[in-house]
């Protein structure tokens, strides 16, 4: 600067233009100069410079993906309760941060010192209140204010999507019980992704969710921030009888069908009894689909008081029976069973043992490999 008619040194000059994707000098001569860093820089917590611009690198679609859902907490208020839970399949971490969570209606940009990072093939719950005394008992690694997951009849969404808008994963699931295959709200039970189907497209189909059955916390039905548990069945096997004449109007004859759910049927030797696990046996006609033909007829079955896993050498499996009651209609027909894991939103059904790998429901429900029932009249 000009002092007493002499140009001298005058005050710094600061050159820090706030902009962490550019690179700053003074030169001598010009003065300040920015020039554009390099794409690709970091620029501040899990940004990089794109285009000029500090945003949030965008992640594959799938790059995490929805597995639980809690949006109708019932020890706590929906206003501190509800979260849903993220799994990254991937071999290496992802960190949400810049990443845009919408709802049904609203928007909320995740925004944290130091990210919120969602390890290899793990999990990362992300809620209303970070408080676990007052959220029902849950470790968010992320609280977003604003946002619902409602449980209205309409139903709701959630879902992760890029700065330029391009979607991670999203959910918009249904409340009703049956309604696009949901399993129907129940309250304090959270909506849980079978572990078989944990990708960004599989999640979207409700077939492939149940209700949750496992307290967590202060009482809710969850499975936070870990693997979830079996909700569907494993294995399952119209055991005996396998062929079978019956007088119509004759004495019940009893029927055996042998099942598998991982962590319930394989506890003990007797049968394991658990709530959630339903069991049926029905008769309909010959060649038949028995998921979809409504001419099958069912009947409860009920755990036999008598079945012994390890004498029967099958020490994982449970034992189901029916005593049936002749059908009053003269003719044949097409026997099986059927089993559920949800409470009877979803059945898994059960042929024959047919040989290896067509072991009853091991390939699926074959028409050919059903049991069969011939009816007839009494002796005159």
């Amino acid at each position: 600067k000009c002092a007493s008619g002499t140009c001298k040194a005058g005050a710094a000059k600061g050159c820090d233009d706030a902009d962490p994707c550019t690179i700053d000098s003074c030169d001598k001569v010009k003065g300040c100069a920015s020039t554009p860093a390099k794409e690709g820089a970091a620029c501040g917590g899990a940004k990089i410079c794109t285009a000029g611009k500090c945003v949030a690198p965008n992640l594959a679609a799938g790059a995490v993906v929805i597995t639980e859902i809690l949006f109708d907490p019932k020890i706590v208020g929906d206003d501190v309760g509800e979260w849903f839970e993220v799994y990254n399949p991937g071999d290496k971490e992802v960190d949400l941060d810049g990443v845009v969570l919408k709802d049904k209606t609203k928007s909320h940009t995740i925004s944290k010192a130091g990210g919120v990072k969602v390890a290899a093939k793990g999990y990362a719950l992300l809620g209303l209140n970070a408080d676990s005394d007052k959220n029902g008992g849950v470790t968010l690694a992320y609280a977003y204010p604003g946002l619902a997951l409602s449980n209205a009849t309409s139903g709701g969404a959630i879902g992760l999507y890029n700065g330029d808008g391009s979607i991670i994963d999203a959910v918009k699931y249904q409340t009703s019980k049956g309604k696009e295959g949901w399993p129907g709200k129940v309250s304090g039970a959270s909506y849980s992704l079978r572990m078989d189907k944990v990708d960004a497209t599989a999640n979207d189909a409700g077939a492939n969710w149940c209700d949750s059955g496992e307290k967590f916390g202060k009482g809710d039905l969850a499975s936070p921030g870990k693997a979830n548990p079996p909700c569907f069945v494993g294995w399952c096997r119209l055991q005996w009888p396998l062929q079978q004449t019956l007088t119509t109007g004759g004495k019940a004859v009893p029927w055996y069908g042998h099942v598998y759910v991982e962590g319930v049927t394989d506890k003990t030797p007797k049968v394991d009894v658990n709530a959630r696990l339903k069991a049926a046996m029905g008769y309909g006609p010959v060649g038949s689909d028995p998921a979809t033909e409504s001419k099958w007829k069912w009947s409860t079955a009920a755990p036999n008081a008598g079945w012994d896993a390890n004498a029967a050498k099958e020490p994982n499996n449970d034992e189901y029976q029916l005593d049936l009651q002749p059908p009053a209609v003269l003719g044949d027909y097409d026997t099986a069973f059927r089993f559920s894991y949800d409470g009877g939103h979803s059945w898994t059904f059960c042929d024959k043992n047919a040989g290896e790998g067509k072991d009853g429901s091991a390939d699926g429900y074959d028409k050919a490999n059903a049991g069969k029932l011939k009816v007839v009249a009494p002796p005159p």
